[in-house]
């Protein structure tokens, strides 16, 4: 086993922890690639002996195994393909599961680090299709040529042999850069399961169509008939994108990410910050920064009611237990100041229900169009305070009315 989150040397050459920010640990074999220095038919399994192209490396690696490309030249022009799972079967070179491919970086969050992509297909520049591979260290580019730069899928919900099967997947500091081209996206996944990104950068993609992280549908791959299940994004920077995280995700956790708060070139689609709708729900979105806006044709959609997206901080301040939000309310202004005064409670609801569906009369009209017009403003000042008073006699006077047509429509009106 070779450690390298301590020093450690190949022919010679120190070889030191680090490696996108996180160390490596290499169970069995290290091919090395080194498009300046190397050659393919050399062994790649030393520095002096490294391959010159990633694709001869990938064409070799067995489970276990680890790969890493030094920056060479600067860029790697290949359109990268790994081998399909093997499930049980004997291993064979090129169908390596539990591989490391990692760019040889000093940074942990790599700009000028080992850069893939390619510019003679219409289709990729990485397509992953084994189980549990890693991938670190590099700038991936969505070029003209490949508009999305790394395409994972999972064909199958059974582990099946020989089928693209990439459940699994983790993807740690790299750069997802999208700005060679307007069309592209960057990470696109395919109904995978456990997927993990970490501490990565997606920057520049104005797509209409393409995400940052998306998912994929048409004849690049198989969709079936299941979720992408468990994924976990923590620690992500998302700028300048049309689309964000664009994903039909169930069960995943979202945390720790920043999303949409830099666009420049590229505007904020509506739906383009977080979009889980279709996903199967209980999906986890907090202590995000969110720009954008979260009211009627916003820009984040949950998957389910069941999702939790408690305490993002959006552009207007922290959110933290509105019923499912992000919230596209058809009563905004109502909706705002019954949050502000009553948190995540069963009296914002009641507050909620009962100013909107379940208070009738002249009183009922005037505080209505007043909250309308105020709003979000007075929720985020202690004027909203001096409100509340009639909240409370829209709670009582609505709680002699029929309170589950009223909250019924309150709850359809939330989303």
């Amino acid at each position: 086993m070779t450690d390298f989150s301590q020093p450690f040397s190949v022919g010679g050459v120190p070889v030191l922890g680090g490696m996108g920010g996180s160390g490596i640990v290499a169970y069995r074999k290290v091919y090395f690639v080194d498009n300046k220095r190397g050659n393919d038919s050399n062994t790649g399994l030393s520095v002096e002996e490294a391959f010159s192209s990633v694709q001869s490396a990938l064409d070799v690696v067995q489970d276990e195994d680890t790969i890493v490309v030094f920056k060479g030249t600067g860029s790697y022009n290949e359109k990268l393909t790994t081998g399909q799972n093997i499930r049980h079967a004997a291993m064979v070179d090129g169908r390596g599961r539990n591989v490391t491919l990692a760019g040889a970086s000093h940074m942990s969050l790599p700009y000028n680090s080992p850069q893939l992509y390619n510019v003679g297909s219409s289709e990729y520049t990485l397509f992953v299709r084994s189980p549990a591979w890693r991938i670190t260290g590099f700038r991936i580019v969505a070029d003209a040529g490949a508009p999305r730069g790394l395409l994972a899928e999972m064909a199958q919900a059974a582990n099946t042999a020989d089928t693209n099967w990439a459940v699994g997947l983790q993807i740690d500091h790299c750069t997802f850069y999208g700005y060679v081209d307007t069309s592209n996206g960057g990470l696109l996944i395919s109904a995978l399961g456990d997927l993990k990104v970490f501490d990565c950068l997606f920057g520049g993609f104005g797509s209409s169509t393409l995400a940052a992280l998306g998912f994929e549908q048409g004849s690049l791959v198989t969709t079936p008939p299941f979720t992408h299940s468990q994924a976990q994004i923590r620690r992500n920077n998302f700028s300048d994108s049309s689309l964000n995280i664009v994903v039909p995700l169930s069960g995943a956790v979202i945390m720790d990410n920043l999303v949409g708060t830099q666009n420049g070139t590229n505007a904020l689609a509506t739906d383009g910050g977080i979009d889980l709708r279709t996903g199967g729900g209980n999906n986890v979105v907090s202590r995000n920064i969110l720009g954008g806006t979260w009211e009627t044709g916003g820009h984040y959609r949950q998957a389910a009611d069941s999702d939790d997206w408690s305490g993002n901080i959006v552009q207007g301040g922290v959110v933290t237990g509105m019923i499912n939000p992000p919230f596209t309310s058809s009563k905004p202004g109502q909706c705002w100041i019954a949050f502000a005064l009553y948190g995540p409670s069963d009296k914002f609801l009641d507050a909620y229900t009962y100013v909107n569906f379940g208070w009738e009369g002249p009183l009922a009209r005037a505080t209505k169009k007043l909250y309308g017009l105020v709003g979000r403003a007075v929720a985020e000042t202690p004027i909203k305070w001096l409100l509340k008073p009639l909240f409370d006699l829209a709670v009582s006077r609505g709680r002699k009315m029929e309170k589950k047509l009223s909250i019924e429509a309150a709850v359809a009106s939330l989303r």
